[in-house]
């Protein structure tokens, strides 16, 4: 999506790079003709060398971003976004139960493994009884058959050695297993936060969004037409059209630079659900 931001940014400079380059133009042939003065024919320059500068700014940030996410993926080749509309679908809700967010799993996988490693170390820690009953024949090379049945038996009790250290390596475990248990706790704490400012967020982002579609939009479409006619019909000097004009192309830039922090809050929302 970051790609699809930079090229709408670089597809409003584009159109205003060609028209600003027309009224250059004209701008030029007033100045020649006695029309106007010099100070309009640099200004229309300067504005047009600004877009230039800027569309050589924008192309290369393009370029570092296909170079950052081919190293993400270990590739060697520059990828192009596929066309899709810039505006993110409206993410659904979040999960109420964060315990579910794969972070919080892996750390509670951390814990039960602690868990398990003190209980088998207090296993091993256990004395062990140890019984045995043997029976055992004797041969005689002077008789016939077998001798007569012995018997005996055994018991007694094994005690693990190395008892002091393994008692240091118990209360080291406990103590990484209360860590994790904290670390996770901070983690579910500060999801709970994010949560909080995303919805707040996300609510604001949306009503910047719609007020460009529904108002600041149409006011920049107006503004190019009626400067535009007015400049032709001579109503307007070149300077009264460029402030004009930087007013609507700024409307136009701000609405792709709302769609593109909205965009980013749904990627932040959407990261809340993973499970």
């Amino acid at each position: 999506y970051n790609l699809l931001y930079l090229d709408e940014k670089k597809r409003i400079l584009m159109e205003n790079d060609s028209l600003y380059g027309e009224f250059t133009r004209r701008a030029a042939i007033r100045y020649e003709a006695g029309e106007s003065h010099l100070l309009e024919k640099l200004s229309a320059e300067n504005a047009q060398d600004q877009i230039k500068l800027q569309l050589n700014a924008l192309n290369n940030q393009r370029f570092q971003t296909q170079l950052r996410f081919s190293y993400w993926i270990g590739a060697d080749t520059l990828y192009e976004p596929i066309p899709v509309p810039l505006k993110m679908n409206p993410p659904a809700g979040i999960n109420s139960n964060l315990n579910e967010h794969i972070l919080l799993q892996w750390q509670e996988n951390l814990i039960q493994q602690q868990n398990a490693k003190q209980q088998l170390l207090r296993v091993s820690r256990l004395p062990e009884w140890q019984a045995g009953y043997y029976v055992q024949s004797f041969r005689f090379p002077t008789t016939q058959g077998t001798g007569p049945l012995s018997s005996y038996g055994s018991a007694g009790l094994a005690l693990p050695l190395l008892g002091n250290s393994n008692r240091k390596r118990y209360e080291a475990l406990k103590w990484e297993a209360e860590q994790f248990r904290w670390q996770k706790e901070n983690t579910r704490q500060q999801l709970t936060l994010k949560e909080q400012q995303l919805r707040s967020q996300l609510k604001q982002n949306i009503e910047q969004v719609a007020y460009y579609e529904t108002t600041g939009l149409e006011k920049a479409r107006s503004m190019y037409y009626l400067a535009g006619l007015q400049f032709k019909n001579g109503s307007i000097n070149y300077l009264d059209w460029m402030l004009l004009m930087n007013q609507a192309v700024s409307i136009e830039s701000s609405y792709i630079d709302a769609i593109n922090i909205y965009n980013q809050t749904c990627l932040d929302w959407l990261y809340l659900n993973l499970d």
